[in-house]
């Protein structure tokens, strides 16, 4: 045979053995999207070509069976579908005699496992610095050589830097993530200005995510919707593909800092009820774990603390069952310090404190005891806030100053960085309660002028808008109350322009609120009652009309001291009332609660200011055996303190001096033990 005619039979088997397989392709896409329908009709084909000793069409069948596993594996994080595509690969380069196809097929192994050892280690170790090496050596390898392929390196560099500024809220990283997806973006006149295509998709994603970073949510909302429709487009409208949900859930997680969690729920239900339909409604995997974890974080942003509870525990049995129950990994530390959060806004702090050291402990040994990391300083963080609760203010400040340190260890003791910015928040909110006022304003002032060095000085922010109402809150204690409303307003105009003038939003309503208190101080009982009215309104607007919600209970609570101030008790009782059951329907009736004892005691003072003192008594009384169940019979607390001096009160208008001195001497006397005789009695009032 001549080498022309060999050619020319070698050419139409070639095209006999593409158009079969295209065949193939076409005929299982007819009968929707999923990796085992086509695994089947390649190994159909495979043994075909067997029985026929079609040796062309045996090596593109083993080659399409080993893409297919190798896309499955990466996609769906699965090892044992990795080890299958190098098992195919293998076979077809056993059964393959051409030199060339011979080369592709090493190189295809090769690259796998190079891919695979690489990826595992950074996956474990967290070690970003190889993984962008890596990539970066990838970029170099095709750069001015095969453009399209340099779209996928330039995403996953993106995706580095994406990473990095969620871990470290450094602005930097989303910026460069944000121009590396723009370059990756830019190839798509390879594919097309208007064609679908799953690279384009993933930068739209990435941008989306890098601009949650950077605090425009609008954008990052449009970039996500923009991905999600490619993808559907790409898999089908109604196709259950691991890519499809993962946009869901990346639409429900900026719709939680827009603060639509009705709208974010959906999302991330939409997201789960896929990736159980995926990978089996039953099936223990990495992202129904992620799932479920979101799903968790929303429900607590709607103050839905039992399905909170529900979901995070689910989340963490998963990932537990994936990883190994005893085993110290990343995102099982995570999910402990989530429980603990959500332990702490229930109001039991010490189970709370339990979670946020498991994770503490954790994250020590995943990064090493003596090593400065980032979760480390977080759940430092955390436990100075359960302390806090605790009233254990000096403990919280040890905490809090170990947290501090470590942020600055980590990023620099002179940078500006929005964990060292926060660190410093929360060191002021601590030294607030201690009563020491003024270094609570030098704590606040330095995370506010850190926060404008990093989100720019006319820029409005979230972080920054926090950190003007923290300085207001300091300043009303300070008795400056013009202070305090020119800090709350600009918080109010800064939240308005960031969330939109006429939209609800619950850092709205929060500024509405303190406005409220502040014009309450001064004197202008009307103001006060507009202002808490419109944060009232707006809350409900939020949250729904007939929901139980602690913030629609604080407000409730605000108008009831407000309208006491104003004389009428008999409205104040009415709305302490409702702000009483509903918190009784939020966190349980029989369950003891800050916010619970803080109403009983605002109920008390109203039946005190009707005159009608055996009821404010058994208010009072309540108060404080709920304020001693939560914070220890014998621990000195401001709430308790509280409890101790309105029932001295309530006992000198009964005639009762004996016992009304007793009172007002334990009062006093753990006031001085609270404060270290820096600061006067508590506020009568929340």
């Amino acid at each position: 045979m001549s080498t022309k005619s060999g050619i020319q039979i070698s050419t139409k088997i070639i095209l006999a053995v593409a158009m079969t397989l295209q065949e193939v392709r076409r005929k299982t896409k007819t009968k929707g999207y999923g990796a085992t329908p086509l695994i089947e009709a390649y190994t159909r084909s495979f043994v075909e070509a067997i029985v026929s000793g079609n040796k062309h069409l045996a090596i593109e069948s083993l080659k399409s069976l080993g893409d297919l596993y190798l896309e499955k594996g990466r996609v769906g994080r699965d090892k044992t579908a990795i080890t299958k595509a190098a098992g195919m690969y293998r076979g077809a380069l056993d059964r393959c005699e051409d030199s060339g196809g011979r080369e592709t097929l090493k190189h295809r192994i090769n690259t796998y496992k190079e891919h695979l050892e690489q990826g595992c280690k950074a996956q474990q170790t967290g070690d970003l610095d190889t993984a962008e090496q890596h990539f970066a050596a990838a970029l170099k390898s095709i750069h001015g050589k095969e453009e399209s392929k340099e779209v996928d390196p330039l995403r996953k560099i993106s995706d580095v830097y994406l990473k990095r500024g969620v871990q470290s809220k450094d602005g930097d990283h989303f910026a460069k993530a944000a121009a590396l997806c723009d370059a990756a973006l830019m190839t798509q006149t390879i594919y097309g200005k208007n064609t679908a295509h799953l690279d384009i998709a993933a930068s739209l994603c990435n941008l989306g995510s890098t601009w949650i970073g950077l605090g425009d949510f609008k954008k990052a909302i449009s970039y996500h919707e923009q991905s999600l429709q490619m993808m559907r487009h790409i898999y089908g409208e109604k196709t259950a593909h691991p890519n499809i949900a993962a946009s869901l859930g990346n639409l429900g997680t900026v719709w939680t800092d827009i603060g639509d969690h009705k709208k974010a729920i959906s999302y991330h239900e939409q997201s789960l009820q896929m990736r159980r339909t995926i990978y089996g409604e039953n099936a223990a995997h990495p992202d129904i774990a992620t799932s479920l974890g979101s799903l968790c974080n929303a429900w607590i942003t709607l103050c839905e603390f039992q399905k909170a509870v529900s979901y995070g525990e689910k989340s963490l049995h998963m990932m537990q069952s994936i990883f190994g129950e005893s085993t110290a990994h990343p995102d099982i530390a995570k999910l402990l310090g989530n429980l603990g959060t959500i332990w702490t806004d229930i109001g039991n702090y010490k189970k709370a404190v339990s979670y946020h050291s498991q994770s503490l402990q954790m994250n020590r040994i995943i990064y090493g005891k003596k090593i400065a990391h980032p979760e480390i300083a977080s759940s430092l963080n955390n436990l100075g806030i359960d302390w806090m609760r605790l009233g254990e203010y000096k403990m919280a400040i040890s905490y809090y100053e170990q947290s501090l340190q470590m942020n600055q260890s980590i990023y620099g003791e002179n940078t500006a960085h929005p964990h060292i910015a926060s660190s410093l928040n929360s060191l002021g909110s601590a030294w607030r309660e201690l009563g020491d006022h003024k270094k609570a304003v030098s704590y606040h002032s330095q995370s506010l002028q850190m926060n404008r060095i990093i989100y720019g000085k006319k820029i409005a922010h979230p972080e920054i808008a926090s950190s003007l109402n923290n300085l207001g809150i300091d300043w009303m204690r300070l008795g400056e109350y013009k202070m305090a409303i020119s800090y709350y307003k600009q918080s109010l105009q800064m939240n308005q322009s960031i969330y939109g003038k006429n939209t609800a939003h619950p850092h709205i309503a929060s500024s509405l609120n303190n406005l409220g208190s502040t014009w309450r101080e001064l004197g202008d009982h009307k103001k006060a009652v507009s202002y808490h009215k419109q944060s009232l309104q707006m809350k409900r607007s939020i949250y729904g009309k007939n929901t139980a919600h602690p913030h629609i209970a604080s407000s409730l609570n605000n108008l009831g001291s407000t309208w006491r101030e104003l004389g009428d008790h008999k409205r104040a009782v009415m709305y302490h009332e409702q702000s009483l059951q509903m918190e009784r329907t939020i966190y349980g009736e029989k369950i003891a609660h800050p916010d619970i004892a803080a109403s009983l005691n605002n109920v008390g003072n109203d039946w005190a200011k009707l005159g009608d003192y055996k009821r404010a008594v058994s208010y009072y009384e309540q108060s404080l055996q709920m304020s001693r169940s939560n914070h220890g019979k014998n621990t000195p607390h401001p709430d308790i303190a509280k409890s101790l001096g309105n029932l001295g009160n309530v006992c000198a208008n009964f005639g009762d001096l004996r016992k009304a001195i007793s009172y007002h001497e334990q009062s006093l006397q753990m006031m001085l033990t609270i404060y270290d005789f820096q600061d006067g009695l508590a506020d009568e009032e929340n």
